[in-house]
């Protein structure tokens, strides 16, 4: 197991990245911490950019695809149901619940935190499992209390690079909550139903 810790309160945005292109090409990390601060920085810029609806979502989709696993998210949450699907019902979710991840998580982020004046402070950085890291991290805006962030973050054991998987806010796992209402839907209202709530959920 390795731990590094870090003392340092990090002016995120202004690290490493402060010339970074807001391409839609996705880039590949081969450091999670890298992967993260660009992240930031990414999400900083965009914050400031004049841009259409159209090239928005573009810009949203590319975050999603770059930094996250969303082809191990839409798996892990629906459990033993995605292998009884149809490859129409698979493409399906994909789509619908792609766009809810963006909806809801990125996009309400992006309002939420001023990502242009925040800090955040990496306070150790763990291996817990080979190419498996567990970041925890403190994000601060002036005035506010700190928020704690632990980023589970995993290497492709093939290709070498890295993705976000889960995101904890304050002690609360991403990916469990999705799993849990994902799981509770299909449950009560079947396929057809989680669809329609998940596009519902998106729009609010």
């Amino acid at each position: 197991m390795m731990i590094k810790p870090k003392a340092l309160l990090i002016p995120v945005f202004l690290l490493f990245f402060s010339s970074i292109s807001l391409s839609e090409e996705t880039q590949n990390y081969t450091d999670p911490e890298q992967l993260l601060f660009d992240l930031l920085d990414y999400t900083s810029q965009l914050k400031n950019q004049n841009l259409s609806p159209d090239e928005e979502k573009a810009r949203l989709h590319n975050i999603l695809n770059t930094y996250f696993d969303p082809a191990y998210t839409k798996r892990w949450i629906l459990g033993r149901h995605w292998k009884v699907l149809s490859k129409e019902q698979k493409h399906e979710f994909t789509t619908v619940f792609s766009n809810y991840f963006i909806s809801t998580f990125i996009s309400k982020s992006l309002n939420k935190y001023n990502f242009n004046e925040g800090d955040l402070r990496i306070i150790t950085n763990e291996e817990y499992k080979k190419g498996h890291y567990r970041i925890h991290s403190e994000y601060q805006e002036s005035g506010q209390a700190p928020l704690k962030l632990d980023w589970f973050i995993i290497k492709n054991r093939n290709s070498g690079f890295h993705k976000i998987r889960d995101v904890r806010i304050e002690g609360i796992s991403l990916l469990m909550n999705w799993r849990s209402q994902v799981q509770s839907t299909i449950r009560s209202k079947g396929f057809e139903g989680l669809i329609e709530e998940l596009k519902s959920k998106t729009k609010e």
